[in-house]
C-alpha cells in the first residue's frame, strides 16, 4: 500500500479529480475566505495580540499563543459536544478547524 507522509508535497492534477475532491477543494475556498474574513473584521489577534488578560515572556509567547488556541479548541469541542452538531451549531465547526488552522501556523 502507498502511503503518503502530510510533509510530502505532491503535484495535484486537476483533470483528475473526483467530486469528492471537488467538494473538499470547494468546502476548504469557503472556510479559507471566511477565516480571512474574521481576520480583517476581529483583528489579527494571533500575530498582534492585545495581552489584556496576559502578558507575553519572550520564550514564553509561543508557548501561551497555542495554548490559547488549544483553549478556544476545547470550548468549540465542548459546545458541539453538549449541543450536537446542527445547523445551529455549524458556525462552532468553523472556527473549530479555523482554531485548527492556526494552531498549526504556531508550528511554523
Amino acid at each position: 500500500m502507498n502511503t503518503m507522509k502530510n510533509t510530502e508535497v505532491r503535484h495535484v492534477d486537476e483533470r483528475k479529480l473526483t467530486e469528492t475532491a471537488r467538494e473538499i477543494s470547494s468546502t476548504l475556498k469557503e472556510l479559507e475566505e471566511l477565516l480571512i474574513a474574521k481576520n480583517q473584521y476581529y483583528g489579527d489577534s494571533l500575530s498582534d495580540p492585545t495581552y489584556i488578560f496576559s502578558s507575553p515572556h519572550n520564550k514564553e509567547h509561543l508557548a501561551i499563543r497555542q495554548y490559547n488556541m488549544c483553549v478556544r479548541i476545547d470550548d468549540k469541542l465542548k459546545r458541539i459536544k453538549n449541543a450536537g452538531l446542527t445547523e445551529h451549531t455549524l458556525d462552532s465547526l468553523d472556527d473549530l478547524i479555523g482554531y485548527l488552522v492556526r494552531l498549526k501556523m504556531t508550528f511554523k
